[in-house]
């Protein structure tokens, strides 16, 4: 579970609370038992992509400024693919929970 960070402030560089927020999100994310990992933290938001044996899946935050509890996932056909397959939305508090459930899926076919 993510834990989010609240009353998130606004600017034209990252604040400490965004910061704080992108790592809350690493360490919920390294914690998905995977294989490869890589994430990338933008300007209030994060995203990346997590394999495990041969799924792969893609997830992003939204901004979290105005949207501070949306998240999705979705799979991936590689590191490179962020148009994929079909959004599964979620909650931030959630994602991590959401792309295990997505790789465990994935390992079964």
């Amino acid at each position: 579970m993510i834990k989010l960070i609240p009353n998130m402030d606004s600017g034209t560089r990252k604040t400490p609370l965004c910061k704080s927020q992108q790592r809350q999100i690493g360490i919920a994310m390294r914690k998905v038992k995977h294989d490869e990992f890589k994430i990338s933290h933008g300007h209030f938001y994060s995203s990346g992509f997590i394999r495990r044996g041969e799924g792969i899946v893609y997830f992003s935050t939204s901004d979290f400024r105005y949207f501070p509890n949306e998240a999705m996932a979705r799979f991936a056909d590689s590191f490179k693919d962020y148009t994929g397959k079909g959004n599964h939305n979620t909650t931030m508090r959630n994602l991590d929970e959401l792309v295990d459930t997505l790789l465990t899926h994935a390992e079964k076919f």
